[in-house]
C-alpha cells in the first residue's frame, strides 16, 4: 500500500480523474514510457508527454517549467508526475511552479532518478552514446570494452538518422539543467505521495550520477515520504520494465481513480501489446546494425580488466558461435573472461582442448577473446 500522509494527501475518491505528466530521461525520448502510457490511456488518464520537441526554444529550466504548467493548466483532474532519470533535476523547481499557482501535485513517480550533477564534460560523449548504443549493442559488451565514442556515434547516426533527435535531447537537457542550482536538496515543494522505483543492477557508466541504490539516500532526504521499490532490471530498461509499470499503476489507483476491472484488463492488454511492439522494433534495429557494422571496429583497446567490468565466457562463445562449449569451460572453472586473459597462449590451448574444441574452433575462441 502506498505511503499515505493525511497532511499531504487530498480526499481519495473513486471519482478521481488523473492528469499525467511524463518527463523523459536524458535523451528527451518518451519512447521508453510507451507501455505505461498505453495502460494509463486505457484507464482514461489524460496523458501529457514532454519529449525533445517540448524542449526546443527553452534556454532555462524556469521557462520550461512554465511551459509544462501552461500545457496542463486547463486539464481537469489530479496531477501525477512521472519522471525518468535526468528528469530528477527538474522535480523541485517544477513542483514549486505548480504550488505557486495553487495546483499542487497529487502524486509523483520517479524511475531511477538522477541524484548528482557532478558530471565531467569528458563524460558527456561516452554516456550519451552508450545509452543510445545500448539499443543495438549488448549491455555486457558496452561495459566490457572501451570505445571510440565519437566514431560509434557517427556510425549510429549514419544507420539510424532518427537517432539525431535523441542526441539533440541530451544537448537540450544540458541547456535547461545548467541553470538549476542545488536540485537535490530538501525544499518542501514535493508534498504528495511519492513512489521511487530503483533499478537493482548497477551500470558503472552511471555510478555517482543517476539511478541504482545510490539514489535512495538523496531522494529520501528530498521526499521523506517516498515509498521505495527495487526493480530487477538495469537503468536503461526501467521505464518499460513490467514490474515497474505494474507498481506505478497500483500506486496511482490506490490513491484514487476508477478501479473498473474492465478498464484495468484493457489497459494491461494495451500495455503488453505496446511492449511487444517495442521489443520487435528493438530487435529490428539491432539486426540492421549487426548487418552493417562490427562492434569491435569501434573498440580502442582490448578487454577491460578492472574490477568494475565483467564479461562472461558464455557471451564470448556466443559471438564466436561456440556456445556448446560453455558448460565444459564452466566445469573447468572458466565462466569469467578475465580469468582466461591471465593465461599464456599455451595454457589457453590446453583449456580449449580440455573443453573439446578442435583447432579451428580453438582459433575462433582465441580471436573472440583477444578482440
Amino acid at each position: 500500500m502506498p505511503f499515505v500522509n493525511n497532511k499531504v494527501v487530498h480526499n481519495i475518491a473513486s471519482s478521481w480523474t488523473w492528469v499525467a505528466i511524463m518527463l523523459p530521461g536524458a535523451d528527451g525520448s518518451t519512447f521508453h514510457f510507451r507501455g505505461l502510457i498505453a495502460w494509463l490511456s486505457a484507464m482514461n488518464v489524460d496523458v501529457h508527454a514532454f519529449d525533445t520537441n517540448a524542449f526546443r526554444g527553452h534556454k532555462s529550466a524556469s521557462t520550461f517549467c512554465d511551459s509544462i504548467f501552461h500545457k496542463v493548466e486547463a486539464a481537469e483532474g489530479h496531477v501525477c508526475v512521472f519522471g525518468y532519470s535526468n528528469a530528477g533535476i527538474l522535480i523541485n523547481m517544477l513542483a514549486a511552479r505548480f504550488n505557486c499557482s495553487g495546483r499542487p501535485w497529487d502524486a509523483l513517480v520517479l524511475f531511477d532518478p538522477m541524484y548528482s550533477q557532478e558530471l565531467r564534460v569528458e563524460q558527456f560523449a561516452a554516456i550519451e552514446t552508450k545509452m543510445i548504443a545500448s539499443s543495438v549493442i549488448d549491455h555486457e559488451e558496452l561495459d566490457a570494452f572501451d570505445y571510440d565514442w565519437p566514431a560509434l556515434r557517427a556510425a549510429l547516426l549514419q544507420i539510424f538518422p532518427t537517432y539525431s533527435a535523441r542526441f539533440e535531447g541530451f544537448q537540450l537537457w544540458r541547456a535547461i539543467g545548467s541553470g538549476i542550482y542545488s536540485p537535490f536538496v530538501f525544499s518542501g515543494h514535493v508534498n504528495c505521495p511519492v513512489l521511487l522505483l530503483v533499478a537493482m543492477h548497477t551500470e558503472p557508466m552511471f555510478d555517482g550520477i543517476t539511478g541504482g541504490r545510490q539514489c535512495i539516500p538523496t531522494w529520501r532526504s528530498i521526499c521523506p515520504q517516498a515509498q521505495v521499490e527495487l526493480i530487477d532490471c538495469r537503468h536503461v530498461d526501467i521505464p518499460f520494465a513490467l514490474p515497474a509499470i505494474e507498481k506505478s499503476i497500483s500506486f496511482l489507483f490506490a490513491l484514487g481513480g476508477s478501479l473498473d476491472q474492465r478498464l484495468q484488463l484493457q489497459g494491461r492488454e494495451r500495455m503488453h501489446s505496446t511492449l511487444n511492439a517495442m521489443s520487435v522494433a528493438r530487435r529490428s534495429f539491432k539486426s540492421q546494425w549487426t548487418r552493417s557494422q562490427t562492434n569491435s571496429a569501434f573498440r580502442v583497446k582490448g578487454f577491460r580488466q578492472d574490477a568494475h567490468y565483467r564479461i562472461t565466457v558464455e557471451l564470448l562463445l556466443a559471438k564466436a558461435e561456440l556456445s556448446g562449449f560453455a558448460k565444459a569451460l564452466a566445469a573447468d572453472g572458466y565462466d569469467d573472461a578475465s580469468s582466461l586473459l591471465s593465461l599464456r597462449y599455451d595454457q589457453l590451448v590446453l583449456v580449449a582442448q580440455s573443453a573439446g574444441m578442435n583447432a579451428n574452433e580453438a582459433n575462433l575462441f582465441f580471436t573472440s577473446l583477444m578482440n
